[in-house]
């Protein structure tokens, strides 16, 4: 198997594993419980999203760790270009009729999950001032 497979089989795995509950984790990992592949073809599935599905996806996209999380949450989601487009606007994120489907996604990404990450490292390295004997706080900031 090619490594580009082998990664795309790791990234369906982990899609999935974010979606399984405390307790069927529990039963994998206690031995109890199996996981069953079933290979379907993959039809991209179109969603009707209203206004209050889009607070709520917004609220979830709040809530996501990591970008690529963020990523996954919007893939699942499914949503046309009309629909990012409109949850730009509930997010108060600019967008112009030229951005496409993966320029909406990225910026709806980057204003929910990255200015949260960037801030919570420039806190971290700031916080780290004020304790003493933290090695961070003796790190020069980079410039990128």
């Amino acid at each position: 198997m090619s490594s580009s497979r082998e990664r795309l089989l790791a990234v369906e795995i982990a899609r999935f594993l974010r979606t399984i509950g405390d307790d069927d984790l529990a039963l994998l990992t206690s031995g109890s419980g199996r996981i069953e592949v079933v290979l379907r073809p993959n039809t991209p599935k179109r969603s009707d999203v209203g206004k209050a599905d889009l607070a709520g996806l917004a609220s979830t996209l709040a809530e996501a760790s990591d970008r690529a999380g963020a990523e996954l949450i919007l893939e699942d989601a499914a949503l046309r270009r009309d629909q990012l487009q409109e949850l730009a606007r509930t997010l108060d994120i600019p967008s112009t009729n030229r951005d496409n489907v993966a320029r909406l996604r990225d910026k709806i990404i980057e204003a929910t999950v990255g200015y949260r990450l960037r801030s919570s490292a420039i806190r971290g390295r700031e916080a780290a001032k004020d304790v003493p004997n933290d090695p961070r706080a003796d790190e020069a900031p980079t410039a990128s």
